[in-house]
């Protein structure tokens, strides 16, 4: 990952394109539009009406949409480390937690200053990274070895998990549009979860002005994630263990922002 040698195949520079109003392709291409084709007609019957096909399985077509702009998030690339581990919290939720955590270890430790580098745009790839040879042709390149290597296969696990038990809606049940529900695969509990779990996570990132606020943070994180904090390094003794260490409260308790400082100020 570290070369910035661009892998991705591209059409030959002399090679003609066609283009329609359904998008680019290379003529012969198997899918590619040609001038001559019409645009389908709506699809209607029995199984759907004039604006599209009947759809019996909304939690699924809802869970897949976010799938896939979660994982066009990921290919698009991260302004900076921390909208990264926001996408991180997200895709958990998409993926019903199908990525192992060692991954999401990997791509965002600052040790792998390569791999992390990658999914950064420009400045925030040479903060992380000021020795980098990568172009962004090759982390973008990058970029969608691991969403074909490690997203998508999460993302199937999860979809096929869901199949199990979504419900099916017969043509005249009148089901819930999937493109209106704020929900993760129709499920408001995801979406509840979803939110406590994402309030804790900016207020870990914005730093706290006191030990105490840290003390407090740790106790909203039980609800926020049932209790299982015992799935991550140092388990339930992950509070004593930061606490107990100077200089991991330093970290957290962000100095700029603490009372006496902004009084002096």
């Amino acid at each position: 990952m570290g070369t910035n040698r661009d892998t991705t195949v591209q059409p030959d520079s002399n090679m003609p394109v066609a283009t329609g109003k359904r998008g680019v392709g290379v003529p012969g291409e198997r899918g590619a539009p040609t001038p001559e084709e019409e645009p389908p007609e709506p699809i209607s019957g029995p199984r759907g009406t004039s604006d599209g096909p009947h759809d019996a399985h909304p939690a699924l077509r809802n869970l897949n949409d976010h799938q896939r702009r979660a994982i066009g998030t990921f290919t698009d690339g991260f302004a900076d480390r921390r909208a990264l581990l926001e996408w991180m919290l997200r895709f958990q939720y998409c993926s019903f937690g199908r990525l192992a955590d060692r991954i999401y270890f990997a791509l965002a430790d600052t040790h792998e200053r390569t791999t992390l580098a990658a999914l950064c745009h420009e400045p925030a790839r040479t903060r992380v990274s000021p020795a980098h040879d990568l172009t962004d042709a090759a982390a973008r390149a990058a970029r969608h070895r691991l969403r074909s290597r490690y997203l998508r296969p999460a993302a199937l696990a999860a979809y096929r998990e869901l199949r199990t038990s979504a419900t099916e809606y017969a043509v005249e049940a009148n089901p819930p549009d999937p493109d209106k529900s704020p929900f993760f695969a129709l499920r408001p509990a995801f979406e509840e979860y979803f939110a406590l779990q994402t309030a804790a996570l900016e207020s870990f990132l914005d730093g706290f002005t006191s030990v105490r606020d840290v003390e407090a943070w740790f106790q909203r994180l039980d609800h926020a994630t049932w209790g299982e904090i015992r799935n991550v390094p140092g388990g339930d003794h992950l509070e004593h263990r930061i606490l107990s260490q100077r200089a991991a409260r330093g970290v957290l308790v962000d100095a700029a922002r603490r009372p006496s400082a902004s009084a002096s100020s």
